[in-house]
């Protein structure tokens, strides 16, 4: 009697304890399954639901299917940083991936404008993503089971569905963060659930599993594509051309579940009406759906299709309908909510229930999708030919890396870039052949090509959810102009441009010296090399001309004679400098200038061999922390030691010649905020930005006054219910604004327009400083270039500080106001922080 009352409580436990969720659960009785393909929990050996699926086992399950199914074809696009695989899984009928080539180039010519044979040889296209913020869990673990439905179900829907549609799974958009927040909650995971929403597992140690690795939020990276899993995503976007695009989401806990469309007046005007009509007609199916299985839901609030570089906003700029869903993010596997316990099985279940309701729509509306896509082209040249303005001409004389990159990031987009044929002035504007190139207007990416290179300064709505612009050749910091004559155009525009010759060079035979223009992006990254070969370098804090050339301040000299190196090795690393960053060198055979100094004159700095730190974890900005590490170990090949904060009191400072700190609240000891200042006395290099403000002035590491900001204006007329709004009045989401830089100082070496565009996203502004030379950049009289912000906010940032060099003892703190490697797409003001590095010392 006790052995079978004790196999029953056996038996009885591992029920309540290791219970597996039915694969029922998920799908009704409406579906059959092919049992010679596995479900994911019969592949993994824990159900859906149960545990948070790892990135490996995703990706396993998925090469499964493309083995194992006859409708399903597996492939990579892309590999993240941590070398993990972005997945492709093309479903569709067998009949079709014999004929998938021909299909797709047949959808291809429909959208364009071409006549086919048989429209219904023109497939439907359907890519469903999930989780491109990694923490966003329940999205990923969905994709299981969509990839099991349309391998292995059957019937006449899905036979139907598969014959006039092709539809890609993309199971995992960030492989790096899902597998760091996947870790995270099964490590913390008890046998008996806990519910609680303060136990540790809920609570994602710094920086989370939302970002990648580099920490940043690749839900904003389809305009920068910054990273390899957004280059490679939206590459397979303009492969295929899809008519729909989902991108799965999760939100807080106590919210319920969200699908588009958003709010219309925020929506971006450059999208077709249409567009929001179909999303609209295509949310009937998603409330039907949820309303089946008794969720609570909510649509046309919060969220806004306003920025192009979002999942759901960027197939709207590019003939798709983009679909944002957001589900009450559980972050674990139960949690008490406001709308009662939930399992991370119910999370999952609602995104499956919406891309089900995805599949249907598109299916039963796919000739008004289809239509859509074609008016979404057509009508695009139409009202190009309309514009007045016929094409865009954009140059750079002096760096041209960062005019090569931009080049290559429209091409990117499916942007046609042209030659430039001769050398034109517009508008006082220098183009020239070889530095100079075109964007003609007329051509598919109409919309896109206007939401890249137009200023805006008129909006419907003054509410963002996120940035208000992205005008891109403000981000390059190139001169741009416009072209209204189609005449001009004729004779301006060449071929296709193809191939840009950046190559860097070593000019010229003298064994005296060498000379390395500090204008080219990489530069950087090129003295970083020659300082840790143990060469001296020199910076030039005067213009000079020597041997029939001009050089500008911030000129680097690297002597030839009595070096750690001989002088053919030194020749042999600038040669291979030149090549690897396309920097340029002049040898010369002469120590005496022309005009100004002379290469042995005191104006000229000794450069010291940089070692950087940035302070990581609690307290600090981990967006701006990742950028920060990202430009220097990606962009300018340099070690970077990220010292995080539980540690910091530990740590030996005297190494360092620069720390970066980037704080929104900080958790410093007064021990350590002391231990920082004495470094700085010794000689050291702090360099701070952004939000942190308020820290900085707080504990005495700068003396600076914020301009206060604007009060609300109680005569605006506000209902209760729109008390929201308030404050959106007097908030900068994202705007480009101008400076005025002393190009002779060495913040600003390498730069030779005193007129810099700089990206603002915070009303943040600080009052100059009195002191001479403490204030190396300011804000323009009317600084405001492109984006939303209130008539008071200019106001006060008019004229106020962009930066603030303070020093201490031999050291000293750069504040720099705004962010300079905003998401890593700012390249024109990454050179301001590679000089506060290299040159910070120089700074007084």
């Amino acid at each position: 009697m006790k052995k079978t009352l004790l196999l029953f409580l056996i038996v009885i436990i591992s029920i309540g304890t290791f219970a597996q969720t039915s694969i029922d659960y998920y799908f009704n009785d409406d579906y059959i399954f092919n049992s010679e393909i596995s479900d994911p929990g019969s592949f993994s050996n824990y159900a859906v639901g149960d545990w948070h699926f790892s990135h490996d086992q995703i990706t396993a399950y998925a090469w499964y299917i493309g083995m194992k199914s006859e409708r399903a074809l597996t492939y990579t696009y892309a590999k993240s940083w941590e070398n993990r695989q972005l997945l492709s899984i093309v479903f569709t009928s067998p009949e079709n991936h014999k004929n998938l080539d021909n299909l797709l180039n047949n959808h291809k010519d429909a959208a364009y404008g071409k006549k086919i044979s048989d429209e219904k040889k023109n497939p439907l296209i359907i890519r469903l993503g999930y989780g491109v913020h990694g923490n966003e869990s329940s999205t990923s673990n969905s994709s299981l089971l969509t990839m099991y439905f349309l391998a292995a179900a059957q019937g006449e829907f899905i036979e139907k569905l598969l014959n006039e549609c092709i539809i890609i799974v993309d199971p995992v958009l960030n492989p790096d963060g899902f597998t760091r927040h996947s870790t995270w909650v099964n490590s913390n995971r008890s046998t008996n659930l806990v519910s609680d929403p303060q136990t540790r597992g809920f609570n994602e140690p710094w920086p989370g599993g939302r970002t990648n690795h580099y920490l940043f939020d690749m839900n904003r990276d389809y305009i920068p594509l910054t990273h390899p899993e957004s280059e490679g995503r939206v590459k397979e976007l303009h492969h295929w051309l899809p008519n729909i695009v989902t991108d799965h989401h999760e939100m807080g806990a106590n919210s319920t579940f969200f699908f588009q469309p958003g709010v219309e007046s925020r929506n971006n005007p450059l999208t077709p009406f249409r567009n929001y009509e179909l999303t609209k007609k295509i949310a009937l199916y998603h409330a039907k759906e949820l309303d089946n299985i008794g969720t609570l839901y909510f649509t046309e609030e919060t969220f806004d299709d306003y920025y192009f570089g979002k999942g759901s906003s960027y197939p709207d700029i590019n003939s798709s309908i983009g679909i944002l869903f957001e589900q009450a993010g559980l972050r674990g596997h139960l949690r008490e909510t406001d709308h009662g316990t939930r399992s991370f099985a119910y999370s999952i279940k609602n995104q499956l229930s919406v891309t089900m309701s995805t599949l249907k729509a598109g299916l039963e509306i796919r000739s008004d999708l289809l239509e859509y896509q074609r008016e979404f082209y057509s009508t695009a040249l139409s009202e190009a030919a309309k514009e007045p303005v016929k094409a865009y001409i954009f140059g750079e004389e002096y760096d041209k890396t960062r005019l090569k990159l931009f080049v290559q990031l429209l091409q990117k987009h499916n942007i046609e870039v042209k030659n430039l044929n001769k050398n034109v002035k517009i508008n006082d504007a220098d183009f020239t052949v070889g530095t100079s190139y075109i964007v003609e207007t007329g051509q598919k990416q109409y919309r896109l090509i206007q939401s890249f290179f137009d200023p805006v300064n008129k909006f419907k709505d003054t509410t963002f959810y996120d940035v208000s612009t992205w005008t891109l050749p403000f981000s390059f910091n190139l001169k741009t102009e416009v072209i209204n004559s189609d005449k001009q155009l004729s004779e301006l525009a060449g071929e296709l441009t193809t191939i840009i010759d950046n190559k860097g060079s070593v000019d010229s035979e003298g064994d005296y010296a060498l000379l390395m223009n500090w204008d080219e992006y990489y530069s950087p990254a090129a003295l970083h090399r020659i300082l840790y070969a143990d060469l001296r370098a020199f910076s030039s804090t005067q213009k000079f001309k020597i041997e029939g050339k001009k050089y500008n301040f911030g000129t680097i000299m690297i002597p030839l004679t009595d070096q750690s190196l001989s002088t053919d090795e030194i020749i042999s690393l600038s040669e291979n400098l030149a090549e690897e960053y396309s920097v340029h060198f002049t040898r010369l055979s002469t120590g005496l200038s022309e005009s100004g100094i002379n290469l042995g004159s005191g104006s000229f700095n000794k450069v010291k061999k940089p070692k950087v730190a940035i302070i990581s974890g609690n307290g600090t900005h981990s967006y701006y922390v990742g950028e920060a590490w990202y430009v220097l170990d990606q962009r300018f090949d340099m070690p970077v030691t990220l010292l995080d904060m539980n540690n910091f009191y530990r740590a030996d400072l005297s190494e360092y010649t620069t720390i970066v700190l980037i704080t929104r609240n900080s958790d410093f000891s007064e021990n350590s905020i002391q231990k920082i200042k004495s470094w700085i006395k010794d000689g050291g290099t702090l360099l701070a930005y952004g939000s942190g403000s308020e820290f900085l002035i707080k504990n005495e590491f700068i003396k600076a006054e914020v301009v206060p900001k604007e009060e609300f204006d109680s005569s605006y007329d506000y209902s209760y219910s729109e008390r929201r709004k308030i404050g959106d009045i007097h908030r900068i989401a994202g705007s480009i604004l101008e400076i005025q830089a002393d190009l002779s100082h060495p913040l600003f070496y390498g730069y030779h327009d005193e007129n810099i565009p700089v990206f603002k996203n915070s009303s943040l502004a600080i009052k100059k400083d009195k002191k001479l030379f403490a204030n190396p950049a300011t804000y323009t009289n009317t600084p405001l270039l492109s984006g939303y912000s209130s008539p008071e906010n200019i106001e006060r940032i008019s004229n106020s500080a962009y930066s603030l060099i303070q020093t201490s003892g031999t050291g000293r703190v750069i504040y720099i106001v705004d962010n300079p490697n905003f998401r890593g797409v700012w390249y024109g003001t990454t050179k301001v922080f590679a000089n506060a590095i290299f040159f910070g010392d120089m700074m007084r």
